[in-house]
């Protein structure tokens, strides 16, 4: 499927060699102050030795050849050399002992830092030996125990940070790492594993997709793929045809038919990959940067709840309450005119919903991206990334987030917004507030007047004597406008259920 090979890894049952798992390898980042897994296959009953920074412990493999141990915890530091003994001698050099960060989602999370804005500028000085980097790839059909695919451009090997291999690695995760590098002062590693184009669901587990209600019409829809997939072949090739054909007349072209929806011809073709295979290797944390697809597709009104479901499926996989930082939309298309009705914005209220989940946090871009499915600048985005990072994951008293909406209350038809990460108080940037609309029971939104009084927002229209709903920010490209005194934006949010 698009380039990449299905392939399942089968650990043999009887192996006369010690194979740590995958994940394993030189320069590579170990968690900090955790209990660490070690684990791998060898012969059936063979007793596994693991030497790292002064300690020894050992494991008996089971009837199939599998192990794992646990050894430390650690405190930060480096370099080290892991030694893991059986019928014979693995040895790993140069590892660091320091926080993991496991940074994941589709093209905005893949978007490699040779492109971004000033990514060439950035190349020319990233040389950080405290920055460690690894780049997973692959699908499988059903979950595999241990990784078995690499990138063309990165090797799936722990690699010490440095231009040539970062050109190609993840300039949100890159920027996200450096920052906490810079200010922690410990070694940081990064696993991307991302994948443009990619619904949300080829990242949950089969399991947790079958059994779910919630993802009934999604396993009816994995049947229809094969036969979707060659309706669209045959009209990209009457595309590619007429294309040429107007380019050799000089006439103009034809509308291109879109883009299929990629890695949906099976349950979790992803995670089955690239997720399960990692646990329990101890992390410190996720970023998340991914939500386009359902965008795109229309799929918005379903992300909430397998969002939802994919947090909580993580977090079982490594059963721990991962720390869960997630990217909000940018904006997209023209900027707002009028209110109306926007996929984009669904899928930014769905992730902003997501944060009922405890020990988890969202970066609103509206302000800092420009509008296009793939914005270019990435590093004021990453360093919202790494400061909700300090407050969720470090315990930091940092304020991180802008606005969210609390709740709404009606009054002599005025509409009354309560906010969270307002304690401060609220702002509007470049004059009246903008983006706010309202409805009564018509559900014909207009555009509203909007005042800040303290930490709410009082929300009317002449148009509306008896307002029953309040929409904030509700397009692919809003107009929205309000901000905490911290300097953070507020979320777009919508209080109907329409």
């Amino acid at each position: 499927m698009l380039g990449f090979l299905f392939v399942v890894f089968t650990c043999m049952s009887v192996m006369s060699e010690v194979k740590p798992g995958g994940i394993f390898g030189d320069n590579m980042v170990l968690q900090r102050d955790a209990e660490l897994p070690i684990w791998g296959w060898a012969g059936k009953k063979e007793r596994i030795n693991v030497e790292f920074n002064g300690e020894t412990r050992s494991a008996m493999s089971d009837d199939e050849g599998k192990w794992l141990l646990r050894i430390g915890p650690f405190s930060a530091g480096g370099p080290f050399l892991l030694r893991i003994t059986g019928a014979n001698t693995v040895e790993y050099k140069n590892i660091m002992i320091g926080d993991v960060w496991l940074c994941s989602g589709q093209s905005n999370m893949q978007y490699p830092l040779k492109d971004e804005a000033n990514g060439e500028a950035e190349l020319h000085s990233a040389m950080h030996s405290g920055i460690r980097l690894i780049k997973i790839g692959g699908t499988a059909p059903v979950p595999s125990e241990d990784l078995f695919m690499t990138f063309p451009h990165i090797s799936r090997n722990w690699m010490q940070c440095d231009p040539s291999v970062l050109k190609w690695f993840s300039a949100v995760a890159y920027y996200f790492g450096r920052d906490l590098n810079e200010r922690l002062n410990i070694p940081i590693g990064l696993i991307e594993t991302a994948e443009g184009s990619t619904p949300i669901r080829a990242w949950i587990s089969p399991d947790s997709q079958r059994l779910n209600p919630l993802f009934k019409d999604d396993i009816a829809d994995y049947s229809t793929y094969l036969e979707r997939k060659k309706t669209f072949d045959a009209k990209m090739a009457e595309y590619q045809a007429a294309l040429n054909k107007s380019n050799g007349d000089g006439l103009k072209p034809p509308a291109h038919p879109g883009f299929f929806e990629a890695y949906a011809s099976s349950p979790g073709l992803l995670y089955n990959a690239r997720i399960h295979p990692l646990a329990p290797f101890a992390i410190k944390g996720v970023i998340w940067y991914q939500g386009e697809n359902e965008a795109y597709y229309r799929h918005s009104a379903t992300y909430h709840n397998h969002f939802l479901t994919m947090i909580e499926n993580w977090r079982k996989l490594w059963k721990q309450d991962l720390p869960f930082i997630f990217v909000q939309l940018a904006p997209i298309n023209s900027i707002q005119q009028l209110p109306a009705e926007s996929t984009w914005a669904e899928v930014r209220n769905a992730q902003r919903e997501s944060l009922k989940l405890s020990n988890t946090a969202m970066v609103v871009t509206t302000d800092i991206c420009e509008s296009g499915l793939h914005p270019r600048k990435k590093a004021e985005l990453a360093k919202r990334l790494s400061m909700a990072a300090r407050a969720i994951a470090y315990n930091e008293k940092v304020e991180y987030s802008g606005p969210l909406f609390s709740k709404i209350e009606f009054n002599d038809g005025k509409a009354r917004i309560f906010f969270t990460h307002a304690e401060k108080g609220l702002i509007s940037r470049e004059g009246m507030l903008k983006g706010f609309s309202i409805a009564g029971a018509d559900r014909q939104f207009v555009w509203a007047d909007a005042v800040i009084d303290g930490d709410t927002v009082i929300i009317s229209s002449e148009k509306v004597k008896n307002p029953e709903a309040v929409r904030y920010a509700w397009a692919d490209n809003p107009l929205g406008n309000l901000f905490n005194k911290d300097g953070f934006p507020a979320s777009c949010f919508k209080t109907d259920k329409w």
